[in-house]
């Protein structure tokens, strides 16, 4: 992926940036339950104890009966898992 106009890029991501953060803002507000995530903590954490923390942390909040899970059962759980183990960004992208 080639950008050609970095200015206009940058201003897209800080408006969907401003965006996110004032939806959040008014969930807030509105007593609306949510929680926040990131992909990167969820698939490209350091270490395997962070994915399992953040993924049993989004689990437990959507069902806070639920067991606590490896991540290896995280793993075999996904059907649409990763085929690259890379985190180079050109692989990701051409993955």
């Amino acid at each position: 992926m080639f950008i050609k106009d970095i200015p206009k890029f940058r201003k897209d991501v800080l408006i969907t940036l401003k965006n996110e953060n004032m939806i959040d803002d008014m969930m807030d507000a509105l007593n609306v339950p949510f929680i926040s995530v990131t992909y990167d903590t969820l698939f490209w954490a350091d270490q395997v104890s962070d994915l399992e923390d953040e993924w049993n942390r989004m689990i437990q909040w959507v069902k806070p009966s639920a067991d606590r899970v490896s991540w290896a059962e995280i793993q075999n759980s996904m059907t649409l898992a990763s085929t690259t183990a890379s985190r180079n960004h050109a692989d990701v992208i051409g993955n």
